[in-house]
């Protein structure tokens, strides 16, 4: 595990580094996927003002982590959006991403630790995410994790027709920082 990281709240002037990550992992990630058109979409430039704008606001909930002051990754989070949970008692994982060059550091689990962490201390007692049903490596980091399939919940995910995501499930009473 990789331990000069430092995991800190991500603030607008991150924004080019949380792009960077995203978009370099979802080429890696999501190649043979999602069809190459999606992928040549996402830019780095577009994704900037994106964050730029989620950074900015009131409502976000993003850590970083932070090699040698340039962000490798990050996970953001808050209440869940579903409709069949209570965004009181439930968070959500909206997103978490290690740059490719990064995988296998630590650096995933380095981030669901303090995302945890954070969704508990928000008074938070289970997490949700989705997940692209074919991203087999994101699945099993989140069962790595502890995270249960929730095999009731599937969707067409938003990002491309015919593509499938899945919702996984963890309770936050326990501790974050050791693995199950």
């Amino acid at each position: 595990m990789n331990s000069n990281i430092i995991i800190r709240t991500a603030t607008p002037i991150d924004a080019p580094g949380v792009a960077w990550v995203q978009v370099h992992s979802w080429h890696a990630a999501y190649h043979g996927i999602l069809r190459q058109e999606t992928l040549d979409a996402m830019t780095e430039e577009g994704r900037t003002n994106r964050w730029t704008d989620i950074l900015a606001g009131k409502s976000s909930n993003t850590l970083v982590a932070v090699q040698d002051d340039r962000v490798v990754g990050f996970i953001s989070a808050g209440p869940s959006r579903d409709e069949d949970t209570n965004p009181k008692s439930t968070g959500e994982v909206w997103a978490l991403y290690a740059h490719p060059t990064m995988w296998g550091e630590g650096i995933g689990w380095r981030l669901w630790q303090a995302g945890g962490e954070h969704l508990r201390r928000q008074g938070f007692e289970e997490v949700v995410l989705w997940v692209l049903e074919a991203n087999k490596r994101g699945r099993e980091f989140y069962e790595s994790v502890g995270c249960t399939l929730d095999a009731d919940a599937t969707k067409s995910t938003p990002i491309e027709e015919g593509v499938t995501s899945v919702r996984y499930r963890r309770e936050l009473t326990e501790s974050m920082t050791a693995r199950p």
